[in-house]
């Protein structure tokens, strides 16, 4: 990890920005184990991620609750991607004005 690497992740934005970073994989775990040391509960928001990302399956690893950001996204033409808060990417139609 390099000062630039911290950098280029701190100016990230959105739900799912940075997530291939080794600075959010580092950042999670010690937060988490921090957590657990402290033996607080797990918040709402975390709860419905799980809730929301438990029967997510990615197709090329079948590992739940995985999304993997490479590779390019099939649109029809009448479509747009609309990431949510959760991080979840779904297609739905163009406002037709």
């Amino acid at each position: 990890m390099s000062g630039s690497s911290l950098e280029k992740f701190m100016k990230q934005k959105g739900p799912s920005a940075g997530c291939e970073s080794i600075i959010f994989y580092v950042a999670y775990v010690f937060f988490e184990k921090v957590r657990l040391r402290d033996r607080k509960p797990k918040t709402e928001l975390r709860k419905e991620m799980e809730e929301v990302w438990k029967t997510y399956r990615d197709s090329a690893t079948g590992k739940v609750g995985f999304l993997i950001r490479r590779g390019l996204l099939k649109l029809r033409g009448d479509e747009v991607p609309v990431e949510d808060k959760y991080g979840m990417v779904r297609f739905v139609r163009k406002d037709p004005r």
